[in-house]
């Protein structure tokens, strides 16, 4: 792979790592910044490179054992991707792009084709990036062209401005990463840190481009960096059998009961089991994918749920 790192109290600066394939190494790329002194590795540009596949829609499996990018404490200001000469990050035994440390800030990942990983698309430990958190995503609708226009919110600093990049994430990577990018919108916080985005259109015909994904988001800041990936939409879930109720508070379902699971575009969610549960605060139905422990949703119509939940 290829690895840049300061000596001991020098600072690595301003260098460029474009144009390559890698593949087959144990990382990708790595950046080290703190090693025994106060050295740092700053404004590194790593863009229009492709980690782990030899073009950016080949399933040709070049993947690095460990993480594609790795990014250690002490590393600033790193940029990955850009609209024209975004990175094509696949493949990887561990995630797309790690990491860590608090003294590893300003670190923007966009633009990018982050796909097929087995770990995370981004990983951010310990403080790094300042800990930005990821847009939530809230509603995905019909936008009367052929694709969908997207709604949630953000929540961060105050009076701070942050662009939202919108991906597909595919349906097989088990957790959320950015297989092709869609689009951005610039929203600024309030005096509480939050603020919320409305019918956000990419303009792309979605359905017909990516039927086989889900939608994901980030968050950058450029001071901060950027976020991990969104979660997808909410799921929904609906009863077939059992009840003609609407879920309320303090309304019981039939028994027996029959429920529904589709994703945010209204497609089935395969191997979906479903369980009534209940604890001392409510009843719910919870319903999960025996193939991904990651992503579950929950259904509640008592005192401590009355809408969908996405994790």
């Amino acid at each position: 792979g290829i690895q840049i790192n300061n000596n001991a109290n020098v600072d690595a600066l301003n260098h460029s790592i474009s144009a390559n394939l890698i593949g087959k190494n144990t990382t990708g790329i790595k950046l080290i910044g703190f090693q025994g002194g106060t050295g740092t590795v700053t404004g590194t540009q790593i863009v229009g490179n492709l980690i782990g596949t030899d073009s950016p829609g080949s399933t040709n499996n070049l993947g690095n054992s460990g993480d594609a990018i790795s990014i250690d404490d002490g590393v600033i200001n790193t940029k990955i991707g850009d609209p024209v000469k975004p990175n094509t990050i696949a493949y990887s035994n561990q995630n797309g792009v790690f990491i860590n440390g608090a003294a590893s800030v300003g670190n923007t990942i966009q633009y990018n084709n982050i796909r097929n990983n087995l770990g995370r698309g981004i990983l951010l430990l310990n403080g790094a990036n300042n800990n930005i958190s990821s847009p939530v995503l809230t509603q995905q609708i019909p936008n009367g062209a052929g694709g969908f226009t997207y709604s949630g919110f953000v929540n961060g600093v105050a009076n701070t401005t942050y662009t939202v990049d919108f991906y597909s994430s595919l349906i097989s990577d088990s957790r959320s990463q950015g297989a092709n990018y869609l689009g951005s919108t610039t929203v600024t916080t309030d005096a509480n840190g939050n603020i919320g985005f409305t019918g956000f259109d990419p303009g792309q015909n979605q359905t017909a481009l990516y039927a086989n994904s889900v939608v994901t988001a980030t968050a950058t800041n450029v001071g901060f960096g950027t976020s991990v990936f969104s979660a997808g939409p909410p799921a929904q879930i609906s009863v077939v059998s059992g009840s003609s109720q609407t879920a309320l508070v303090g309304t019981a379902f039939a028994n027996p009961l029959t429920a529904k699971v589709v994703d945010s575009r209204g497609d089935p969610v395969p191997n979906i089991q479903v369980q009534e549960s209940s604890n001392k605060s409510c009843n719910r139905i919870i319903c999960w994918s025996p193939s991904d422990n990651y992503r579950h949703y929950q259904y509640g119509w008592a005192s401590c749920f009355n809408d969908i939940d996405s994790q």
